[in-house]
């Protein structure tokens, strides 16, 4: 029987706690799917991203569950600020070439001391994939931030880590795309308040509405039967 390992981190994020090397990603019921299929047994630490995902771990391991997303609703503006006042390098890595060239004007005009050490569309072959890690390590850049969606972004950033990458890595799902759309911050204050960040992004992304109404039920139902037959550990930090 294969044995699955889930490393999760549930204390409140501190910039502090980046560690070098280290690879973070954020697990909600639509990157579940994802996880089943190429788990990386414990190379990744992941944050719990998603109200019912909480409450899903929660159950599980009879606790609470503390919320952490790579938005600006959770721990971007915490990771920027830390780049920023501590002289640490960035790197984009994800959407189209007009999307991220959009994002990272934005988050200089933000961070305006922030160090963007360059970007990179999410489109590239293998070889340019290749090309690419070996230019982060050559630039010594300190954070990378990765939206690839669910899976590739994974992979990417733990290809990054095995290719001997001193700096930390970040995955931010459509953190990046959503962002260069969007005037202010993709989701407005009193969305978040009151927590229907998931209804907003179905109002603004109907694409999504099939991964909240089929694929949120059965990857949780997925979720609990690998837990009781034991295939998944679940290890709170």
């Amino acid at each position: 029987m294969k044995h699955t390992n889930l490393l999760l981190v549930n204390s409140d994020f501190r910039p502090s706690s980046i560690k070098p090397g280290g690879c973070y990603s954020f697990l909600n019921l639509a990157s579940l799917s994802a996880f089943f299929k190429d788990s990386n047994d414990g190379d990744i630490t992941y944050y719990c991203d998603g109200f019912l995902m909480c409450m899903l771990i929660g159950l599980v391991k009879r606790k609470n569950i503390n919320r952490a997303s790579f938005d600006f609703t959770s721990i971007a503006e915490d990771v920027f600020q830390f780049a920023e006042e501590n002289e640490k390098s960035v790197f984009f890595v994800g959407a189209t070439e007009q999307e991220v060239t959009a994002f990272q004007v934005k988050i200089f005009k933000r961070y305006p001391n922030i160090v963007i050490k360059g970007y990179q569309n999410g489109f590239f072959s293998q070889k340019e994939e290749h090309q690419l890690i070996d230019k982060i390590k050559e630039l010594s850049v300190d954070i990378v931030v990765a939206g690839l969606g669910a899976g590739k972004q994974e992979q990417f950033v733990l290809k990054l880590q095995r290719a001997g990458y001193q700096g930390c890595s970040f995955t931010c799902g459509g953190f990046i795309r959503q962002e260069a759309g969007s005037t202010g911050d993709y989701y407005p204050e009193w969305i978040n308040r009151l927590s229907l960040r998931a209804f907003y992004r179905m109002y603004k992304e109907p694409h999504t509405i099939k991964r909240y109404v089929l694929d949120y039920p059965k990857n949780a139902f997925s979720f609990l039967g690998k837990v009781v037959s034991k295939k998944l550990n679940v290890q709170v930090l």
